[in-house]
């Protein structure tokens, strides 16, 4: 044990001279030709890389494809809108229940005017639930209005 530890200290005592030598102090080295020198002391020419004259095409493309996929959104969301009001209007004209309008008051609480057989129904939608207002008798005429 004794013995690792006097290699180790050896070893260590030899390697310390190798990693404390200064950097500062000058090698003596073989003088650079001219051309070397004027190479070295002169500022490197500016290169521009085709990667930033592409950069606004990029940007332009990016900013292309991002308006194309929020015009389509917005075209789904047109279409999903229209295929569900036709949806309803179909259950309107086969159905004894007839959902006539409806306007929200607040993001929570609606008003709905209901055709049911011969009477007509507003109703009151709201976290509580729904509730009768008012109700009517359908006149006899359909272009009589109420």
């Amino acid at each position: 044990m004794i013995q690792q530890l006097y290699v180790f200290l050896i070893t260590l005592l030899a390697i310390i001279p190798l990693y404390a030598a200064d950097p500062k102090i000058p090698v003596d080295e073989p003088p650079l030709p001219t051309e070397l020198q004027d190479a070295l002391n002169t500022p490197p020419p500016e290169i521009v890389s085709p990667e930033v004259d592409q950069l606004y095409g990029e940007f332009f493309k990016m900013m292309m494809m991002l308006g194309f996929i929020i015009a389509f959104l917005f075209l789904i969301m047109w279409f999903i809108k229209r295929l569900l009001n036709t949806r309803i209007e179909q259950l309107n004209t086969s159905s004894y229940i007839k959902i006539i309008e409806r306007r929200s008051l607040t993001p929570k609480t609606a008003l709905y005017v209901v055709d049911v057989l011969d009477k007509r129904l507003i109703l009151g939608e709201s976290q509580n639930g729904i509730n009768v207002l008012s109700e009517f008798s359908l006149p006899e005429e359909e272009g009589q209005e109420l």
